[in-house]
C-alpha cells in the first residue's frame, strides 16, 4: 500500500503545489446478547484511502475506497478537479517542514480478533 500512496502523490506535483494521501484500515467485532444467548455476532474490515492536494490557491479533497492503483489515480484526478475549480486566489506561502511520514498501531499481547467468540462472551458476562 505504501508503493501505491507513494506513486499516486509522486504523480501529482506537475499539476499542484501539495499533496497527501493516507490510508485508513479498521477491523471491527460486534457482540449483541440477549437474555444471556448470542442474537448477532458481525465482523467487519474496511480501508480506503484520502487524497488531498492543493491547486491555484484552491484545496481539493477526494477519499475512494478502491484501493487498486486505478482507485488511488481517480481520487487523485477527482481532488484536483475539485482544486482547480476553486476560485483563482494567490496561494500563500505553506511552511518549509520536510515530508511526514508515519504510521500508528497498538502494541498488545495478544491479538483481539483471535480470542475466540466463548471468551469474550466469558468477558462480557463479568460486566
Amino acid at each position: 500500500m505504501l508503493d501505491r500512496l507513494t506513486e499516486v502523490v509522486g504523480a501529482a506535483p506537475s499539476r499542484c503545489t501539495y499533496a497527501e494521501a493516507r490510508h485508513v484500515a479498521t477491523d471491527e467485532e460486534d457482540l449483541l446478547v440477549r437474555n444471556g444467548r448470542v442474537d448477532h455476532v458481525d465482523r467487519a474490515s474496511s480501508d480506503g484511502v484520502g487524497v488531498r492536494v492543493r491547486a491555484g490557491g484552491g484545496w481539493g479533497y477526494a477519499a475512494t475506497r478502491d484501493t487498486t492503483r486505478a482507485g488511488l489515480d481517480r481520487a487523485l484526478a477527482q481532488a484536483l478537479a475539485i482544486a482547480e475549480s476553486q476560485p483563482s486566489a494567490p496561494a500563500g506561502p505553506m511552511a518549509a517542514v520536510p515530508a511526514a511520514h508515519g504510521h500508528w498501531s497498538c502494541a498488545h499481547e495478544q491479538d483481539p480478533f483471535d480470542v475466540s467468540l466463548e471468551d469474550n462472551l466469558g468477558t462480557a458476562r463479568s460486566f
